[in-house]
């Protein structure tokens, strides 16, 4: 995968079976999406993506969502702690790519590494669907506009525009303009409304 360091070669055994039940969650997410250095990479299931994390230097947790993506967090010097958020869909339903995302620790061998609500500071979060019919949404866009040193490129369609999007190790989402600019954004973002400057 694009941007991940691996602390020993890309893992040769497989996943052990019989994991304790509480050690992952569904429906619950870590922030920052991805550590530094690390990008979306995709793996066959929830168990291969948590391996692939225990053979990651630094990687502490790892979430596996429905489109088999697996992103993978953890806590260095430079970077804000690691938090355990809950995911609520966009456009309110109950039925969205965040709450079914399986989020875990590296290894289930420590219990005192398992996702804990039971304290009830878990902050939610809304995320927008990543399937259709929700994939994009009309009339809101990312703020800030641009990632760090990206700047706006002129595309022929929206597609394109999330095409170069999935090409970039750090996007996370795109938005697309009807004079077919196209501008990537990373996963330190807010989703707003659109407004027009004469109020229209």
């Amino acid at each position: 995968g694009v941007g991940l360091t691996y602390a020993v070669p890309p893992p040769s055994d497989e996943p052990v079976q019989g994991y304790p039940a509480d050690c992952t969650i569904t429906g619950y997410l870590y922030l920052p999406h991805n550590m530094a250095g690390a990008s979306k990479d995709f793996e066959k299931s929830w168990e291969w993506c948590q391996l692939r994390c225990k053979h990651t230097a630094y990687c502490e947790y790892f979430g596996f969502w429905p489109d088999l993506g697996c992103h993978l967090q953890g806590e260095s010097f430079e970077e804000k702690p690691v938090e355990l958020t809950k995911a609520i869909c966009f456009d309110g339903s109950t039925n969205c790519t965040g709450t079914q995302v399986i989020s875990g620790p590296a290894s289930c061998d420590d219990p005192s590494k398992f996702p804990d609500t039971s304290g009830g500071d878990v902050t939610p979060v809304k995320l927008t669907p990543k399937s259709p019919p929700g994939c994009t949404v009309k009339g809101y866009l990312y703020m800030p506009p641009d990632m760090m040193s990206v700047f706006r490129t002129a595309e022929a369609n929206w597609e394109a525009c999330q095409r170069r999007c999935n090409t970039h190790a750090y996007c996370e989402h795109f938005a697309y303009w009807p004079d077919g600019g196209c501008h990537i954004q990373g996963n330190n973002v807010t989703l707003q409304t659109a407004t027009c400057e004469d109020g229209s």
